[in-house]
């Protein structure tokens, strides 16, 4: 079987088109998801601190990943904030991640941070173990007692999912408890939370047993949308260029 040129051209050139829009399409998702959104669309609840409160929860074992955990509940913990970064930003991550024994983390702002569009003109990234933020303007007021980089320990494979579903941006709710734990089968020792939002460097992380995920409001939906569609568009549209491209070389008469 071969395409006529009067089929051939057309057909390419649709595709060539169609790639072209898909490529452009994933370009703007991918430089627009997960733009913080501004202090005038957050949920004036994210002012409020995080609610901590004394526990009566004794200690436990669980099952994650097919590892287990020892679990020593230290604190109830009520958390609404706002994500800003974060290292486990998909479910694969998240189940690499959770497997090693370790936990993703979010990086997380509230209160006063929130109230204002400081937060905007900092520049925040994940590490292995932590959140940074740098900035440049001396105007920029944030406080760091209202900065948090948690330490996320799903209480099941079902909020394992909704954890990896968390976003930059998002507007989330975790409720659960401050825990110290260790994971026994790739002995590690103890990782310990902290209790208090005011220290700093190593030992400052909070440690969450995570048993509720809410998302308040998700944050550049659209776009998310659009860089996931584009990419899978123009992955597909490749292919079927190059297919055509390939069917038309081998198959094209002499001189056609």
């Amino acid at each position: 079987m071969f395409l006529e040129p009067e089929v051939f051209r057309p057909l390419s050139r649709v595709l060539a088109a169609a790639l072209a829009v898909a490529v452009i399409g994933a370009l703007a998702g991918w430089k627009f998801a997960g733009r913080l959104p501004y202090a005038a669309e957050i949920d004036r609840s994210l002012q409020a601190e995080p609610k901590q409160t004394e526990t009566r929860r004794a200690p436990f074992r669980m099952a994650l990943h097919g590892r287990e955990y020892e679990v020593v509940p230290v604190a109830e913990y009520d958390m609404r904030a706002l994500v800003v970064s974060q290292n486990g930003a998909s479910l694969w991550l998240t189940e690499v991640v959770e497997d090693s024994g370790l936990t993703p983390d979010v990086g997380v702002i509230w209160g006063d941070n929130v109230a204002r569009d400081d937060f905007r003109r900092v520049e925040w990234w994940s590490g292995a173990f932590t959140l940074n933020a740098r900035w440049t303007d001396a105007d920029i007021r944030i406080n760091s007692n209202q900065i948090g980089n948690v330490h996320l320990l799903a209480a099941n494979e079902q909020i394992a999912r909704q954890i990896a579903a968390i976003r930059n941006g998002d507007q989330i709710r975790l409720v659960g408890a401050l825990v110290n734990y260790r994971c026994p089968q790739i002995g590690m020792g103890w990782r310990n939370s902290s209790l208090v939002r005011t220290d700093r460097e190593n030992g400052a992380c909070e440690v969450m047993l995570v048993e509720r995920v809410d998302i308040l409001a998700a944050n550049t939906p659209g776009w998310y949308f659009l860089r996931g569609a584009g990419v899978a568009m123009a992955l597909l549209l490749g292919l079927l260029n190059a297919l055509l491209w390939g069917w038309w070389l081998l198959k094209a008469p002499p001189g056609r």
